[in-house]
């Protein structure tokens, strides 16, 4: 008697019944779509461009929501950080989960060996950036205005 199919299409737990075709979808998805389409071909590549090239002189200029949008799109949304001083914890951690996780992800060795040069790269950066005496520009460096 509970959880049985209501003539709603639910089950009396608010669940959808066996067999329900679900909703209509979303009604306004190929209008936004092709209004999308449209505004592309409209702003095309070198508009694009133009746009973020101001927004960038405007990051650069000290206006922070550019910056925040800027970097919002090209890094992503930021992640949780760890704590630097419980950091050798979470790292033992990750190792532990890995160790008892059956459904891990196999690397073979070309994915290992991809994987350690972006590592080696990482720490060439980071060695570098210690030298630097003040923070690189942000922005295109084939242009000159930008800086």
């Amino acid at each position: 008697m509970k959880n049985e199919p209501l003539t709603n299409g639910r089950k009396t737990n608010g669940q959808f019944a066996k067999g329900n075709p679900g909703g209509p979808g979303n009604p306004y998805a190929r209008r936004v779509a092709k209004l999308r389409s449209t505004m592309i071909e409209v702003v095309g590549d070198k508009g694009i461009e133009q746009i973020v090239r101001t927004l960038i002189k405007a990051a650069n200029g000290g206006d922070v929501a550019a910056a925040k949008l800027l970097l919002s799109y090209t890094l992503g949304r930021p992640v949780e950080t760890i704590h630097p001083d419980a950091l050798d914890i979470h790292e033992q951690e990750l190792k532990r989960q890995i160790k008892s996780d059956s459904t891990s992800v196999f690397i073979d060795d070309e994915a290992r060996k991809r994987i350690q040069r972006i590592v080696d790269a990482a720490d060439h950066i980071d060695e570098d950036w210690g030298q630097c005496e003040e923070d690189p520009p942000v922005g295109l460096p084939d242009d000159p205005d930008l800086m």
